[in-house]
């Protein structure tokens, strides 16, 4: 917050708007590995692909659709139990508070789904507006899919410079991102992927 006052200072004639990762940054932990992953059961296959991403060798849609190929025996209702035991940061409701007092716009962009973004969001009471993959039941509740329409058209094509952007926490793309923000905020075990990092 000191960080934001001092910008805030700096840019009286701009708007800040902040966007922020929602897995692992607004949760503690990543709600696709931590509660979705429970229902992979070969994380030999599972860690090549996470290691294939973190590498470059593939992207986020890639990774996603590769990922959910190895889920067996999901159950909405068990899946919605391991939400339930999702906690979010401690600090994230002030900042929320703190956004809206200074006229800020705070916006969720995720590459992880709508579905579990919205059920934390909700029981945590929290009204803010989001961007990710959408999570679908083509047959029923067995196996979870996706379709990326939602995040495609605002990540990859929502490059307004309109205002001056913050970006909190880190995706795959925001490898790319962190080149147009103003400054960049992460957490450590992600600063690997930022060319600057504000702890």
């Amino acid at each position: 917050q000191p960080l934001l006052r001092q910008s805030l200072k700096r840019v009286k004639n701009y708007r800040l708007k902040i966007f922020s990762d929602f897995d692992g940054t607004i949760t503690i932990n990543d709600v696709w590995v931590n509660s979705l992953g429970k229902f992979i059961e070969d994380r030999e296959a599972f860690d090549k692909i996470c290691e294939d991403l973190y590498s470059g060798k593939i992207g986020t849609r890639e990774t996603i659709i590769r990922e959910l190929a190895l889920i067996r025996n999901f159950s909405l209702d068990k899946f919605n139990e391991y939400l339930d035991g999702e906690e979010i940061d401690r600090h994230f409701i002030g900042f929320t508070e703190f956004c809206r007092s200074n006229d800020m716009e705070l916006v969720i962009l995720s590459g992880g789904f709508d579905y579990y973004i919205n059920y934390i969001l909700k029981r945590e009471n929290i009204n803010l507006k989001f961007f990710s993959c959408r999570m679908i039941f083509e047959n029923g509740n067995d196996k979870p899919e996706c379709t990326f329409e939602r995040c495609t058209r605002v990540c990859d094509g929502g490059r307004g410079r309109r205002y001056i952007e913050s970006f909190s926490g880190f995706w795959y793309r925001g490898r790319l991102a962190g080149y147009s923000v103003e400054f960049l905020c992460c957490r450590r075990r992600r600063s690997r992927f930022c060319g600057i990092v504000f702890l």
